[in-house]
């Protein structure tokens, strides 16, 4: 059987079994001991419902266990695609809100074996809804700048753009202004103050498996290296994790089996190594006991993370709290503290989708921004005075404006 895959979390599905009954909410499923294996079935609920019900061992289960659980109580994500790895459409692929899910050890001492069963709610599919993205446009306190623009962007795989005005009616081409290339995916930058409306919405199509490659992301670490390598057996056997899949390979190569980061969902996670954010193109990693931001970008010509070198300033990092955590953008409360007169100053950060360079701002009421501050941070602080305050949705086709 196929694996699942729900938003970008694969739930593999081997040794699956077949459910009996119209409702089949209890699946009796088995494992192999001491392998990596699941026995994961999505069956129909109601008419409009689904259910993820199994077993799955794996490596880094805890991990995978843990992912699992912050989506499905995470605050800013919303219907979320669910679709099958390497299959052809099936009519249970659609949009889904997730509602309830219990995934728990299934025995003290069967280390990496867990139950998951969890609840979906369908509100679309592809064909019967774009994905949209709503903006809220206004001005900003940027001490970086004033520049116009409303910057979103979104996977290039998208098709069939366009902006629409929800509450006026009307529709029209949306014309990219710029390209931006990330780790993941390419992404088609728009500007929304082209469309001549108060309050315009950008609407595409893109495919289920697709989405989530175009999107912010925030890892836990746990202190190790992201991908994890082994020597393949000799005899070109098959090698590989629940998690990213198997390889059939020859002898003397290293072969990538498993990526070792736990995708974060909720602003509350405890995190065991270091925070983590990606925009796709930007990557930021506070350290808040050596007092430091590290910032990278992504090179597209090498495939590789560059070191930036943040502006000359007393200014360090004190704290980093994550405040929001969304598919389109993550937001952190950053304090900062002078080294030398021991000051301290609250940035508002916000990371936008597909974007290089972050949006830091004046919370409300705050004193001017310290000059040395504003110099430390310029190099990955975007200049913009407007904000469009996007969240993203879906709009049924039949919403569109003709």
């Amino acid at each position: 059987m196929p694996d699942i895959q729900l938003y970008n979390l694969v739930i593999p599905g081997d040794s699956q079994t077949g459910a009996s009954g119209s409702a089949a909410r209890n699946i009796q499923s088995g494992s192999i001991p001491g392998e990596d294996v699941a026995a994961v079935q999505s069956v129909a609920v109601e008419p409009e419902d689904r259910s993820i019900t199994g077993q799955f061992r794996a490596r880094f289960a805890d991990e995978m266990a843990a992912e699992i659980k912050e989506l499905f109580n995470a605050a800013s994500f919303g219907a979320v695609p669910f679709t099958h790895v390497d299959t052809a459409h099936r009519p249970e692929h659609g949009y889904y809100t997730l509602r309830d899910v219990t995934v728990e050890p299934i025995e003290a001492r069967a280390d990496g074996l867990y139950r998951i069963d969890g609840d979906l709610v369908r509100q679309g599919t592809a064909t019967s809804h774009y994905r949209a993205v709503r903006t809220n446009p206004g001005s900003i306190d940027n001490p970086f700048g004033g520049n116009p623009g409303e910057i979103i962007a979104i996977p290039e795989m998208a098709r069939d753009v366009m902006w629409i005005d929800e509450r006026g009616g009307q529709r029209k081409d949306a014309g990219p202004v710029a390209r931006r290339e990330g780790e993941y995916c390419t992404h088609v930058l728009y500007d929304s103050q082209y469309p001549p409306w108060t309050k315009p919405t950008l609407v595409y199509k893109i495919d289920y498996h697709q989405e989530p490659r175009g999107d912010c992301r925030v890892w836990d670490d746990h202190n190790r290296e992201k991908v994890l390598y082994e020597e393949p057996p000799g005899d070109g056997s098959s090698v590989g994790d629940a998690i990213v899949g198997s390889a059939t390979v020859g002898s003397g190569r290293r072969v990538r089996v498993a990526s070792t980061w736990q995708r974060v969902f909720r602003t509350d996670h405890d995190f065991d190594g270091r925070i983590i954010v990606e925009s796709g193109s930007l990557r930021l990693i506070p350290d808040e006991v050596n007092g430091k931001l590290r910032a990278f970008r992504w090179n597209s010509m090498t495939s590789h993370w560059d070191l930036l070198q943040l502006g000359m300033s007393p200014w360090r990092l004190k704290t980093f709290n994550l405040s929001r955590i969304g598919p389109e953008r993550v937001e952190a409360m950053v304090d900062f503290r002078n080294q030398e007169t021991n000051d301290l100053y609250r940035l508002d950060m916000m990371l936008r989708r597909g974007l290089g360079l972050a949006q830091w701002t004046k919370p409300n009421n705050a004193s001017p921004t310290p000059d040395g501050l504003v110099d430390r941070l310029a190099p990955i602080a975007r200049p913009s005075g407007r904000d469009s305050r996007e969240v993203q949705t879906l709009i049924r086709d039949s919403n569109i404006p003709a």
